[in-house]
């Protein structure tokens, strides 16, 4: 990764509000070509941190829940669950059983969003990642499942 690249990605993070986080993404998307997505992930990851700023396990899964569907966008695929189901899945169950029911349900490799944060690199909003900060909420089998799937892609961010 560039000097440039890094500093691009450093500004987003530091971005005091969306207008500058776009900013910084038009900016330097076309800069930086090949690290597109790491750019569109990281804009969308400010985003969703500004307008959902806190430390609370529902709020983590609602700033998951809209950057999988910012991600994902209306593609559904059958392999996986639709991000916008998980609006009603909390509503219906609460958040901390709606990501049991997530991380539980997924194959070995995790959701479709899962795979685009691996590609992007950055974990930090992925339901495993969620259920590993707020452990306390979460039993031990969850915890296992969410800690493989999170230690086959050491070195990123979660």
């Amino acid at each position: 990764m560039t000097y440039q690249l890094q500093d691009a990605l450093a500004a987003m993070a530091r971005s005091r509000d969306a207008e500058t986080a776009s900013d910084i993404l038009r900016l330097n998307g076309a800069r930086f070509p090949k690290a597109a997505a790491a750019l569109r992930l990281a804009y969308l990851r400010r985003r969703s941190e500004l307008r959902n700023a806190g430390n609370s396990l529902e709020q983590d899964v609602w700033s998951s829940t809209e950057l999988s569907c910012q991600v994902l966008g209306t593609t559904f695929n059958p392999q996986s669950r639709n991000p916008r189901q998980m609006p009603e899945m909390v509503r219906k169950h609460g958040a901390p059983e709606a990501l049991r029911r997530l991380i539980a349900g997924q194959g070995r490799d995790g959701t479709s969003f899962f795979q685009k944060c691996v590609e992007a690199g950055d974990l930090t909003f992925t339901a495993e990642a969620i259920c590993l900060r707020h452990a306390d909420h979460f039993d031990a089998a969850t915890r296992e499942i969410a800690r493989e799937r999170l230690d086959r892609h050491p070195g990123l961010p979660r």
